[in-house]
């Protein structure tokens, strides 16, 4: 595959919550290790890939100080599905880590010359606002995203793209396709994964804790009638 350094791409931002606090409080050793463990959970997206296998890579990733960058090849079904994979994976092992993380995708024209660190485009604006609005440790998609799996995917696309559910931006409970990122943890080991970020924030800082197990509730929920009842929820 020939990375082409710029083309309509899938543009994944992930912003760390309290970085800059946790490098206030903490040795210079302890921030740096924090950064490592990032890096590794990142790097596992580019070295994923089987170097003796047919199909591509589509994916690359970097981390830039308390923030994380994902950009797919493309805007195909191919790239959408892998996309939101590795946000699942990331928002797991974030969390897992307890690491309080929020992101959002967005698509559109965008340059990724990772040889000479030059990225920009308006995805990457998009996907940043976004998250920026968002009030709990999750990651959403941007409507240039939903409208680029429609395009690719067709009727196919609910296949790929998560579910609309509310989740908790500045201005309040807004729906928003919601990646599940519970891989394959059942729904009491999620919710049990998040309730330890309790012990990592006080005060204010907690209501991401709180929205956060309030949409994964919405979510099981809706997985749970789909089961029970074989049908979709209204």
């Amino acid at each position: 595959m020939v990375w082409q350094a710029t083309a309509d791409r899938f543009v994944a931002y992930f912003d760390m919550l309290g970085f800059k606090d946790f490098s206030y409080r903490h040795s210079h050793d302890k921030v740096l290790d924090r950064m490592e463990q990032m890096r590794h959970g990142v790097m596992q997206i580019n070295g994923r890939h089987d170097p003796d296998s047919e199909e591509p890579n589509r994916l690359k990733a970097t981390v830039f100080s308390d923030s994380v960058l994902v950009v797919s090849e493309d805007i195909s079904q191919e790239s959408a599905d892998e996309i939101i994979i590795a946000t699942q994976w990331l928002m797991y092992y974030f969390i897992s880590h307890e690491i309080l993380a929020k992101g959002a995708i967005a698509a559109g024209r965008f340059t990724a010359n990772f040889e000479e660190s030059t990225f920009c485009g308006r995805p990457l604006i998009d996907a940043y606002l976004l998250q920026e609005e968002l009030v709990a440790c999750a990651a959403i998609l941007h409507h240039s995203a939903e409208r680029a799996i429609d395009n690719a995917c067709g009727t196919g696309a609910e296949v790929v793209k998560p579910r609309r559910i509310p989740v908790a931006l500045r201005d309040g409970l807004i729906n928003h396709c919601v990646v599940v990122w519970r891989v394959a943890q059942t729904p009491a080991q999620a919710r049990q994964q998040v309730e330890k970020l309790y012990n990592v924030v006080s005060g204010r800082s907690r209501r991401y804790v709180d929205n956060t197990l309030a949409y994964m509730k919405e979510q099981f929920d809706e997985q749970a009638a789909v089961v029970e009842t074989g049908t979709e929820p209204s």
